[in-house]
Protein backbone atom coordinates (compact mmCIF):
# COMPACT_ATOMS: atom_id res chain seq x y z
CA UNK A 1 0.00 0.00 0.00
CA UNK A 2 2.52 2.76 -1.32
CA UNK A 3 1.90 6.45 -0.39
CA UNK A 4 2.29 9.79 -2.21
CA UNK A 5 5.85 11.33 -1.72
CA UNK A 6 6.25 13.47 1.16
CA UNK A 7 6.37 13.89 5.07
CA UNK A 8 6.08 10.30 6.79
CA UNK A 9 2.38 9.60 6.62
CA UNK A 10 0.29 7.35 9.05
CA UNK A 11 -2.24 5.24 7.31
CA UNK A 12 -5.51 4.95 8.97
CA UNK A 13 -8.93 2.59 8.40
CA UNK A 14 -12.06 4.22 8.41
CA UNK A 15 -15.45 1.51 8.52
CA UNK A 16 -18.68 2.68 7.01
CA UNK A 17 -21.35 0.52 8.54
CA UNK A 18 -24.41 2.79 7.44
CA UNK A 19 -25.92 -0.19 5.75
CA UNK A 20 -24.91 -2.39 8.53
CA UNK A 21 -22.23 -4.80 9.06
CA UNK A 22 -21.98 -8.65 9.05
CA UNK A 23 -19.21 -11.31 8.72
CA UNK A 24 -19.16 -11.80 5.42
CA UNK A 25 -19.36 -8.18 4.38
CA UNK A 26 -16.39 -7.34 6.38
CA UNK A 27 -14.33 -10.26 5.06
CA UNK A 28 -15.47 -8.59 1.53
CA UNK A 29 -14.35 -5.00 2.94
CA UNK A 30 -11.16 -6.40 3.77
CA UNK A 31 -10.08 -8.28 0.19
CA UNK A 32 -11.40 -5.52 -1.62
CA UNK A 33 -8.65 -3.35 -0.23
CA UNK A 34 -6.14 -5.49 -1.30
CA UNK A 35 -5.64 -8.70 1.62
CA UNK A 36 -5.13 -11.72 -0.48
CA UNK A 37 -7.92 -14.29 0.07
CA UNK A 38 -5.11 -16.89 0.81
CA UNK A 39 -4.22 -14.94 3.74
CA UNK A 40 -8.07 -15.45 5.12
CA UNK A 41 -7.71 -19.42 3.93
CA UNK A 42 -4.86 -20.19 5.70
CA UNK A 43 -6.48 -18.93 8.93
CA UNK A 44 -9.72 -20.70 8.34
CA UNK A 45 -7.80 -23.41 7.57
CA UNK A 46 -5.08 -23.22 10.66
CA UNK A 47 -8.13 -23.76 13.31
CA UNK A 48 -9.44 -27.04 11.86
CA UNK A 49 -13.16 -26.63 12.43
CA UNK A 50 -14.25 -28.53 9.56
CA UNK A 51 -13.39 -28.92 6.02
CA UNK A 52 -14.30 -25.35 4.26
CA UNK A 53 -13.43 -23.11 0.73
CA UNK A 54 -13.70 -19.58 0.42
CA UNK A 55 -14.35 -17.83 -2.56
CA UNK A 56 -14.53 -14.19 -3.96
CA UNK A 57 -16.55 -12.71 -7.19
CA UNK A 58 -17.18 -9.03 -7.59
CA UNK A 59 -21.54 -8.38 -7.56
CA UNK A 60 -23.76 -5.70 -7.42
CA UNK A 61 -25.70 -4.27 -4.41
CA UNK A 62 -28.12 -1.46 -5.41
CA UNK A 63 -26.07 -0.55 -8.51
CA UNK A 64 -22.62 -0.77 -6.33
CA UNK A 65 -19.60 -2.43 -7.48
CA UNK A 66 -18.70 -4.92 -4.28
CA UNK A 67 -16.68 -8.10 -2.96
CA UNK A 68 -18.58 -10.80 -1.92
CA UNK A 69 -16.39 -13.65 0.16
CA UNK A 70 -18.38 -16.95 0.47
CA UNK A 71 -17.76 -19.77 3.20
CA UNK A 72 -18.51 -22.94 1.75
CA UNK A 73 -18.96 -25.29 4.38
CA UNK A 74 -18.37 -29.19 2.38
CA UNK A 75 -20.02 -31.06 5.56
CA UNK A 76 -23.33 -29.02 6.21
CA UNK A 77 -24.33 -30.84 9.43
CA UNK A 78 -21.71 -28.97 11.85
CA UNK A 79 -22.24 -29.78 15.78
CA UNK A 80 -23.20 -26.96 18.09
CA UNK A 81 -20.13 -25.43 20.21
CA UNK A 82 -19.97 -23.88 23.64
CA UNK A 83 -17.72 -20.87 23.92
CA UNK A 84 -14.96 -23.44 25.89
CA UNK A 85 -15.24 -25.37 22.91
CA UNK A 86 -13.98 -22.60 20.58
CA UNK A 87 -11.24 -21.44 23.04
CA UNK A 88 -10.03 -25.26 22.71
CA UNK A 89 -9.61 -25.01 18.80
CA UNK A 90 -8.25 -21.54 19.11
CA UNK A 91 -5.75 -22.53 21.63
CA UNK A 92 -5.11 -25.84 19.40
CA UNK A 93 -4.80 -23.95 16.31
CA UNK A 94 -1.28 -22.32 14.19
CA UNK A 95 -2.89 -19.15 14.40
CA UNK A 96 -0.05 -16.53 15.45
CA UNK A 97 -0.82 -14.49 18.81
CA UNK A 98 -2.24 -11.91 17.52
CA UNK A 99 -4.58 -13.44 15.45
CA UNK A 100 -5.39 -15.49 18.05
CA UNK A 101 -6.22 -12.66 20.59
CA UNK A 102 -8.71 -10.44 18.05
CA UNK A 103 -10.43 -13.84 17.15
CA UNK A 104 -10.95 -15.04 21.06
CA UNK A 105 -12.02 -11.34 22.14
CA UNK A 106 -14.57 -11.06 19.34
CA UNK A 107 -15.82 -14.92 20.70
CA UNK A 108 -15.48 -13.91 24.30
CA UNK A 109 -17.56 -10.81 23.37
CA UNK A 110 -20.08 -12.63 21.64
CA UNK A 111 -20.48 -15.48 24.46
CA UNK A 112 -21.21 -12.48 26.98
CA UNK A 113 -23.90 -10.62 24.94
CA UNK A 114 -25.75 -13.87 24.36
CA UNK A 115 -25.16 -15.19 27.91
CA UNK A 116 -26.69 -12.06 29.12
CA UNK A 117 -29.76 -12.55 26.64
CA UNK A 118 -30.66 -15.76 27.54
CA UNK A 119 -29.82 -15.79 31.52
CA UNK A 120 -27.10 -18.20 31.18
CA UNK A 121 -23.07 -18.47 31.83
CA UNK A 122 -20.59 -17.99 28.69
CA UNK A 123 -19.22 -21.15 29.45
CA UNK A 124 -22.26 -22.73 28.49
CA UNK A 125 -23.41 -20.90 25.98
CA UNK A 126 -24.33 -22.81 22.95
CA UNK A 127 -22.91 -21.32 19.66
CA UNK A 128 -25.64 -22.39 17.34
CA UNK A 129 -25.15 -19.23 14.44
CA UNK A 130 -21.80 -18.11 16.47
CA UNK A 131 -20.50 -21.53 16.84
CA UNK A 132 -21.12 -23.02 13.27
CA UNK A 133 -18.33 -23.24 10.86
CA UNK A 134 -19.45 -19.85 8.92
CA UNK A 135 -18.97 -17.75 11.69
CA UNK A 136 -15.76 -19.56 12.86
CA UNK A 137 -14.50 -18.41 9.42
CA UNK A 138 -15.84 -15.10 9.23
CA UNK A 139 -14.04 -14.59 13.23
CA UNK A 140 -11.06 -15.99 12.23
CA UNK A 141 -10.64 -14.46 8.70
CA UNK A 142 -11.42 -10.90 9.72
CA UNK A 143 -8.72 -11.50 12.10
CA UNK A 144 -6.56 -12.58 10.33
CA UNK A 145 -7.43 -9.84 7.41
CA UNK A 146 -6.92 -6.54 10.16
CA UNK A 147 -3.54 -8.31 11.10
CA UNK A 148 -2.42 -8.20 7.93
CA UNK A 149 -3.36 -5.23 7.15
CA UNK A 150 -1.52 -3.62 10.40
CA UNK A 151 1.78 -5.77 9.80
CA UNK A 152 2.50 -5.71 6.10
CA UNK A 153 0.69 -2.26 5.29
CA UNK A 154 1.45 -0.28 7.83
CA UNK A 155 -2.04 0.09 8.91
CA UNK A 156 -2.61 2.38 11.97
CA UNK A 157 -5.59 3.06 13.89
CA UNK A 158 -9.23 1.38 12.48
CA UNK A 159 -12.61 3.41 13.64
CA UNK A 160 -16.08 2.84 13.09
CA UNK A 161 -18.65 5.34 11.88
CA UNK A 162 -22.21 4.62 13.37
CA UNK A 163 -23.84 1.38 12.86
CA UNK A 164 -26.70 0.61 11.19
CA UNK A 165 -28.60 -2.15 13.23
CA UNK A 166 -31.94 -1.67 10.96
CA UNK A 167 -35.63 -1.75 12.91
CA UNK A 168 -38.78 -3.45 11.72
CA UNK A 169 -42.04 -3.93 13.41
CA UNK A 170 -42.10 -7.94 12.74
CA UNK A 171 -39.59 -10.56 13.90
CA UNK A 172 -36.91 -12.27 12.74
CA UNK A 173 -36.49 -16.14 12.65
CA UNK A 174 -33.03 -17.52 14.96
CA UNK A 175 -32.10 -20.67 16.78
CA UNK A 176 -34.00 -19.88 19.46
CA UNK A 177 -37.50 -18.82 17.43
CA UNK A 178 -38.15 -15.34 16.23
CA UNK A 179 -36.38 -12.41 18.10
CA UNK A 180 -36.79 -8.60 17.15
CA UNK A 181 -34.99 -6.49 15.24
CA UNK A 182 -32.22 -5.56 16.19
CA UNK A 183 -31.28 -9.01 17.39
CA UNK A 184 -30.44 -8.63 21.25
CA UNK A 185 -27.10 -9.68 21.21
CA UNK A 186 -26.48 -6.96 18.75
CA UNK A 187 -28.19 -4.63 21.33
CA UNK A 188 -26.03 -5.53 24.35
CA UNK A 189 -22.78 -5.69 22.37
CA UNK A 190 -23.44 -2.00 21.81
CA UNK A 191 -24.49 -1.28 25.09
CA UNK A 192 -21.44 -3.13 26.70
CA UNK A 193 -18.81 -1.12 24.43
CA UNK A 194 -21.06 2.28 24.17
CA UNK A 195 -20.93 1.96 20.17
CA UNK A 196 -23.65 4.21 18.55
CA UNK A 197 -26.72 2.16 16.96
CA UNK A 198 -29.25 3.69 14.43
CA UNK A 199 -31.59 2.20 12.78
CA UNK A 200 -32.82 3.75 9.66
CA UNK A 201 -33.68 0.54 7.74
CA UNK A 202 -36.12 -1.53 8.05
CA UNK A 203 -34.62 -4.88 8.30
CA UNK A 204 -32.40 -6.79 10.04
CA UNK A 205 -28.77 -5.07 8.93
CA UNK A 206 -26.22 -5.78 11.59
CA UNK A 207 -25.70 -9.56 12.94
CA UNK A 208 -23.68 -9.81 15.97
CA UNK A 209 -20.77 -11.41 14.50
CA UNK A 210 -20.65 -8.14 12.73
CA UNK A 211 -20.82 -6.23 15.63
CA UNK A 212 -18.98 -8.12 17.85
CA UNK A 213 -15.71 -8.26 15.12
CA UNK A 214 -16.41 -4.41 14.85
CA UNK A 215 -16.10 -3.46 18.70
CA UNK A 216 -12.82 -5.39 18.84
CA UNK A 217 -10.93 -4.33 15.64
CA UNK A 218 -12.05 -0.72 15.63
CA UNK A 219 -9.72 1.57 18.37
CA UNK A 220 -13.17 3.55 18.20
CA UNK A 221 -16.03 4.67 16.68
CA UNK A 222 -15.91 8.57 15.56
CA UNK A 223 -16.99 10.48 12.17
CA UNK A 224 -14.39 9.29 8.62
CA UNK A 225 -11.24 11.09 9.92
CA UNK A 226 -9.87 13.91 7.20
CA UNK A 227 -7.47 11.33 5.44
CA UNK A 228 -6.23 10.96 1.94
CA UNK A 229 -8.32 7.61 0.67
CA UNK A 230 -5.45 5.06 -1.22
CA UNK A 231 -7.42 2.14 -1.22
CA UNK A 232 -11.57 1.86 -1.04
CA UNK A 233 -12.99 -1.66 -0.85
CA UNK A 234 -16.74 -2.35 -0.58
CA UNK A 235 -18.25 -6.11 0.93
CA UNK A 236 -21.50 -7.23 0.15
CA UNK A 237 -23.90 -8.66 2.27
CA UNK A 238 -25.96 -12.24 0.65
CA UNK A 239 -29.24 -10.02 0.26
CA UNK A 240 -29.56 -6.81 -2.09
CA UNK A 241 -32.96 -5.26 -0.58
CA UNK A 242 -33.85 -1.82 -2.48
CA UNK A 243 -34.00 0.25 0.48
CA UNK A 244 -30.08 0.52 0.46
CA UNK A 245 -26.79 -0.85 -1.18
CA UNK A 246 -26.29 -3.85 1.14
CA UNK A 247 -22.24 -3.02 1.83
CA UNK A 248 -19.68 -2.17 4.18
CA UNK A 249 -17.51 0.03 3.04
CA UNK A 250 -13.13 0.12 4.52
CA UNK A 251 -11.43 3.25 3.43
CA UNK A 252 -7.95 3.09 3.67
CA UNK A 253 -5.71 6.29 3.93
CA UNK A 254 -3.10 8.77 5.11
CA UNK A 255 -3.27 11.31 7.50
CA UNK A 256 -0.92 14.32 7.26
CA UNK A 257 -0.71 17.84 8.97
CA UNK A 258 -1.96 18.83 5.67
CA UNK A 259 -5.27 16.91 6.34
CA UNK A 260 -5.57 18.79 9.91
CA UNK A 261 -7.32 21.37 8.27
CA UNK A 262 -9.64 21.41 4.31
CA UNK A 263 -6.56 21.83 1.58
CA UNK A 264 -7.55 24.10 -1.62
CA UNK A 265 -8.65 22.15 -4.35
CA UNK A 266 -7.34 22.57 -7.86
CA UNK A 267 -8.48 24.98 -10.02
CA UNK A 268 -10.35 23.03 -13.05
CA UNK A 269 -10.60 25.60 -15.23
Amino acid sequence: MSTPEGPQQTLVGWFDASAGASGDMLLGSLVGVGVPLDVLAQAVDAVDAGPVKLTEQRVHRHGLAATQVRVHQAVQDQPHRHLRDIHRLLDSSTLTPPVRDLARAAFDLLGAAEAWVHDSDPDHVHFHEVGALDAIADIVGVSAGVDWLRRTQGLGQLAVGPIEAGSATGQIRAAHGRIPVPAPAVVDIARRRGLVLTGDLPYEACTPTGIALLAVIADRQAAMPPLRPHRVGLGAGTSDPGQAANVLRLIIGAVDPACERPAALPSVS
